[in-house]
């Protein structure tokens, strides 16, 4: 007979710790007879490990939810190893997807055929999405009426294989269900940019707070993370480059460090606004770098400001970026020195880009030579 079991919690009694397990469904609490915390840990580590490799036991199955292991795995796995962005995608996918169709389930009953079943749900035009009810201050379950795109659905399917990914390596499971469920096919849509006289036309338009942060979208292409974290240090005016090592709190998203050239009208914006108030270029009101809340709500309502005042189309912070690349193919830029300054792991993503190229269509067009 297999044994199942899960560990509860650590706690403190006076200057003790204990912990709290359960093994088929019975509780055992235990003091560690220990007063510092890690070493606390160390005892219940070494516990677990005589629980689990215990030859005369039959094998031990953890007794998890799903939510409790996607809960470890954000802290443990995305948080560490994933940009911020990313990260707090999975935390939106999980919260708005997947928590409401799987978050009470036992992770051992969870089979490949409740994955198809959850693909077949986001795919449907009743999308069960999960949000707190002010009666009852608990998460239930309601309809938006609307479907997911097969992207966003990809994504969703991202998120919940890697967590079952980390419950399998884990031992949570014996195997993680979600191998061989295939992603939908989807078509990438066309990118949204502003020409070079619209560009102009929103620098014209920007307050003197978002003018500056507006200038470094279009005149470098880095992504929103990318400026929220940027640091007076990575600004280098002697050798004209822009140093970017960091998304937000965490890293790029190719986690490799890239050299932007500094254009010369960013180079006297960027001056200007240097007044050694914070190691940030552009801080919050107190000198720290810009949460994510701050980040969404002030910087996506600059955004849609200025585009309604200018009378410009609607367009995304993101949509600086390609902006920025857009604008530079179309004034001969290459598209390999693009690759670097984008910090694009594959010239495949930046060959969007390369039908704006003046004499790019000339060029391919002319490898025909029937004569």
């Amino acid at each position: 007979m297999k044994k199942h079991f899960k560990f509860g919690r650590m706690f403190r009694r006076g200057k003790t710790w204990y912990v709290d397990f359960y093994i088929n469904g019975e509780r055992y609490r235990e003091s560690t007879s220990q007063s510092v915390k890690w070493k606390a840990e160390e005892y219940l580590n070494k516990r677990q490990f005589e629980l689990t490799n215990n030859p005369a036991e039959e094998q031990i199955i953890y007794n998890y939810t799903f939510e409790e292991a996607a809960s470890e795995w954000l802290a443990n796995y995305s948080k560490v190893y994933h940009s911020q962005s990313h990260y707090e995608g999975n935390i939106n996918r999980l919260n708005t997807h997947i928590l409401p169709y799987f978050g009470n389930k036992n992770l051992s009953n969870i089979i490949h055929k409740d994955i198809l079943r959850f693909l077949s749900v986001m795919k449907s035009k009743e999308v069960m999405v999960r949000k707190k009810s002010k009666r009852t201050d608990q998460y239930v379950k309601v309809s938006t009426g609307k479907p997911l795109s097969a992207k966003q659905i990809n994504l969703t399917l991202d998120t919940l294989r890697l967590v079952l990914a980390y419950a399998e390596s884990n031992n949570y499971i014996e195997s993680n269900p979600a191998y061989g469920v295939k992603k939908l096919k989807s078509q990438k849509p066309a990118f949204r940019y502003l020409n070079e006289k619209q560009t102009k036309t929103l620098l014209e338009h920007c307050n003197k707070d978002f003018y500056p942060i507006c200038s470094t979208a279009v005149y470098t292409g880095m992504r929103l993370y990318e400026i929220i974290g940027l640091r007076w240090q990575n600004v280098l005016y002697d050798s004209r480059r822009i140093v970017v090592e960091s998304s937000g709190s965490g890293p790029t998203k190719s986690r490799k460090v890239r050299y932007v050239p500094l254009n010369k009208n960013l180079e006297e914006i960027l001056r200007q606004t240097d007044f050694g108030k914070s190691e940030y270029v552009f801080p919050d009101e107190y000198g720290n770098m810009r949460g994510s809340d701050k980040k969404r709500i002030s910087f996506k309502h600059s955004l849609e400001s200025v585009l309604k005042k200018a009378e410009l189309p609607k367009i995304k912070f993101h949509d600086l970026r390609h902006t920025f690349a857009s604008n530079f193919v179309m004034k001969g830029g290459s598209i390999l020195s693009l690759k670097e300054i984008l910090g694009h792991s594959d010239i495949n993503t930046t060959m969007m880009y390369a039908h704006l190229a003046p004499s790019y269509l000339e060029e391919e067009i002319n490898r025909l030579d029937f004569s």
